[in-house]
């Protein structure tokens, strides 16, 4: 039988490692502690914070990451109030990317990452070299692809083409979208280049005939929240049938019916975690000059959404 000794030993080494392997993740919060944030709306699903806050305790940083969950009309307040708190910069997401490029520094149409510049905020997109490394991980490079297929028309859409316009190999795009409100915008972002670009309605139909008897040479990126918002795509799966090319999925904690299928034809395929967390790394290396290793950031997030 235990003696309370020994009860009383075994609590306290339990409560001594528990306390080690929390303060592993989780920075401790001082008077002097630095912040970086996550600007969007709807963003309760995101695993920024938890990237951006794990890798803070791993670099021994006085740093901790907040989400800001604001509409459109509280932007530039919001950007305002982090630069006047010392902020050391921020990642931006859905659907504030384009605003955010409209008042910061930078040259980006989109932008998705900020930093401290001269007085001012400077904006960047790791949005498109975060997906080419991403896909880096899968034996693929983004610029040697002819053919590219996009579900979906938002700000990663517009970081993509923007990446892409100087593309040697590539041929042509297709951009299979809901509305041609962003049809315009979209075509500006790959100039001088913007014939190669041509646009279809967000139906099975366009997705099967862009796919029909495509190769290794073509990419699909699957670009949309529709899985967020419950239509998981199943519609589109039949275009995967005659296709042997690439498909990633940008989703991460609900990715599309496209990619189970992608993955039961044996097609090269990856969802969307990769590519947020070398993003992640990426926005890292502006603000604080270094980044947390991919594979320990992988392995945390791996165990966090089992």
């Amino acid at each position: 039988m235990l003696r309370y000794r020994d009860i009383l030993r075994s609590f306290e080494y339990d409560m001594q490692t528990n306390s080690e392997q929390i303060s592993k993740v989780m920075p401790e919060i001082t008077g002097s502690t630095k912040v970086v944030a996550l600007v969007g709306s709807g963003i309760s699903y995101s695993l920024s914070p938890s990237i951006h806050n794990y890798s803070a305790a791993l670099l021994k940083r006085d740093c901790v990451c907040i989400p800001i969950d604001v509409g459109p009309l509280s932007v530039k307040p919001v950007l305002d109030v982090l630069w006047s708190m010392g902020a050391e910069g921020a990642s931006i997401t859905t659907p504030h990317k384009e605003a955010v490029a409209r008042e910061v520094a930078g040259g980006c149409a989109s932008v998705n990452s900020i930093y401290r510049g001269e007085g001012h905020w400077v904006g960047q997109s790791t949005d498109a070299e975060g997906l080419a490394r991403a896909l880096q991980r899968v034996g693929v490079e983004l610029a040697e692809f002819k053919h590219v297929v996009i579900l979906g028309s938002g700000g990663v859409t517009l970081a993509i083409l923007e990446y892409l316009k100087n593309s040697s190999s590539l041929k042509d795009i297709t951009v299979i979208r809901r509305n041609s409100e962003r049809d315009a915008a979209l075509k500006n972002a790959l100039l001088p280049n913007e014939k190669i670009i041509k646009f279809l309605p967000f139906e099975p139909d366009s997705l099967k005939s862009m796919l029909f008897n495509k190769s290794d040479d073509t990419l699909l990126i699957q670009a949309t929240n529709a899985p967020y918002h419950g239509d998981d795509l199943s519609a589109f799966c039949p275009g995967l049938d005659d296709f042997s090319g690439v498909v990633v999925d940008l989703i991460y904690s609900t990715p599309s019916a496209l990619l189970t299928r992608a993955k039961e034809l044996g097609l090269i395929s990856q969802d969307g975690l990769p590519m947020l967390i070398e993003q992640a790394l990426l926005s890292q290396r502006m603000w604080w000059g270094q980044s947390a290793e991919y594979q320990s950031i992988f392995e945390m997030l791996k165990n966090r959404i089992k």
